[in-house]
């Protein structure tokens, strides 16, 4: 992997890279996206699931079964 971002995907990695409120609003934007998707995971108690693209921790927070989980 080389780091280079393709062309395809300047605007993107521009909406993504721009922190600050934006990044949240994006987050919250898609929330109904995040739910769906933990729907059909169907995580169970004392399962461990890795989120390699968790952003602003939305859905961490959102769905997280042990609220002493961090």
């Amino acid at each position: 992997m080389t780091g280079t971002i393709e062309p395809h995907n300047g605007k993107p990695t521009a909406a993504w890279n721009s922190g600050g409120a934006e990044y949240e609003n994006i987050s919250r934007g898609i929330a109904d996206s995040i739910e769906h998707c933990v729907l059909r995971v169907d995580p169970k108690p004392g399962e461990k699931i890795l989120d390699l693209a968790t952003g602003s921790r939305l859905t961490f927070q959102m769905y997280r079964p042990d609220p002493t989980s961090h």
